[in-house]
């Protein structure tokens, strides 16, 4: 079985190095400008290059087509919401005037029941009148015929 060496100290520098948030950031720094150094153009193959040149003019030929198809898309959805919005407003404005019509309604029938029941009670104050003196009358006439029969009895 192999025997490995290890040095202590050397790991713990390493350790000490990678944990310094301003070493770390000077190397990102570095590797970034390497990358934006970086000529992909002198790297590349005649083919590759011509073949990365198709991928770009397709890329902007899609970049193209999806540009006028989110226009496209947001006219019509701002279409929609003109739409929608002047719909909304003309459903309101209907509530509000059917609201209107509603509330005159249910005054005029309000009012109409009140006049109904003013027209019904003084009937039934008439009827009521009309009866008593009917039987007033009946109840005379009743009288005056029993004075009748009891005259006609004593005289035969």
């Amino acid at each position: 079985m192999p025997h490995f060496h290890i040095n202590m100290d050397k790991v713990k520098k390493e350790i000490q190095r990678l944990s310094n948030m301003e070493h770390i950031k000077a190397e990102v720094r570095r590797i970034l400008d390497d990358i934006c150094d970086f000529d992909y153009h002198i790297k590349l193959s005649p083919s590759s290059k011509k073949r990365l040149k198709d991928l770009e003019k397709r890329y902007k030929v899609w970049m193209r087509s999806i540009s006028k198809a989110q226009k496209q898309l947001d006219r019509e959805f701002n279409k929609a919401l003109r739409s929608l919005k002047k719909t909304t407003a003309d459903v309101n404005k209907k509530i509000d005037d059917t609201k209107k019509t509603a509330k005159t309604q249910r005054k005029k029938i309000v009012k109409a029941s009140k006049s109904l029941k003013k027209k019904l009670n003084q009937t039934k104050k008439k009827m009521t009148k009309k009866k008593s003196s009917q039987k007033r009358k009946k109840s005379s006439k009743k009288t005056v015929s029993k004075k009748a029969a009891s005259r006609s009895k004593t005289s035969v």
